[in-house]
């Protein structure tokens, strides 16, 4: 399932375009409840409060109460857009059983 993009127009067609090209079905299970600030201007403490309560998702239905949903993403940088959405996923009884994406950022040395 891609993760919903918070822009209206010039949505990034990315994660809907790798679910469909690894031949996973879509649905429309979870939605942006607000826009939030552009995430590649926020460090990662900011970016994790930035997505607090930005999804929601439909309840389960008894049809898909034995299947599990893959989350669908572009980049992953801080994993903060997609915690926040297999949050709300979870909160509606959904099973997450993990995400692809396209790409990684690098992740930081750590300074000693």
């Amino acid at each position: 399932m891609p993760i919903p993009s918070w822009k209206r127009q010039r949505s990034n067609p990315l994660p809907q375009r790798i679910a469909l090209g690894l031949g996973r079905p879509t649905a429309e299970l979870l939605h942006r409840t607000h826009a939030g600030l552009s995430q590649h201007h926020l460090n990662k403490r900011q970016r994790q409060t930035n997505l607090i309560g930005a999804f929601q998702a439909c309840p389960l239905d008894r049809q898909r109460a034995h299947s599990s949903v893959w989350l669908v993403d572009d980049i992953l940088t801080t994993g903060s857009t997609a915690l926040a959405a297999r949050q709300a996923l979870q909160e509606a009884g959904h099973r997450v059983a993990g995400l692809i994406c396209l790409g990684r950022t690098p992740a930081r040395e750590r300074r000693r």
